[in-house]
């Protein structure tokens, strides 16, 4: 186990070091001090500001071959279950612009050096001209 969360972890610094450069425009997955995590899939945000949006970003990779997922759980209140449930929500900025902004992709053990080096070319031809 400890090898598997290893792996993941170091695809996700590779990622971050790669794409750090596109730091204006995405925001990259941190740890908090004194925590560590294991990644299981790698977030990212587009930033307010940038000259693209999450849209273009993921239709673009997906039809590269990269499979990502909205973040779907950000915002519980407009989940169909929550219709059936009585809550407050007060202000949920934050929750609505992670669930309109951002997406993952998946990391796992099997990712080889070519295709972590192929993910980043992908960000890179996106990136190209913007």
């Amino acid at each position: 186990l400890e090898g598997l969360v290893e792996h993941r972890r170091s695809l996700a610094a590779y990622f971050n070091e790669a794409l750090e450069r596109y730091s204006d425009w995405l925001m990259l997955p941190s740890e908090a001090p004194n925590t560590r995590h294991s990644y299981f899939a790698y977030p990212i945000t587009v930033r307010e500001g940038a000259p693209f949006t999450k849209q273009e970003l993921v239709s673009f990779l997906e039809s590269k071959g990269l499979e990502t997922r909205p973040i779907e759980g950000s915002n519980m209140s407009i989940q169909p279950a929550m219709q059936r449930i009585k809550f407050r929500a007060e202000d949920l900025t934050n929750t609505e612009y992670v669930h309109l902004n951002s997406f993952f992709f998946g990391l796992h053990q099997g990712i080889t050096g070519a295709e972590r080096e192929a993910i980043v070319g992908y960000f890179e031809e996106f990136m190209e001209g913007k």
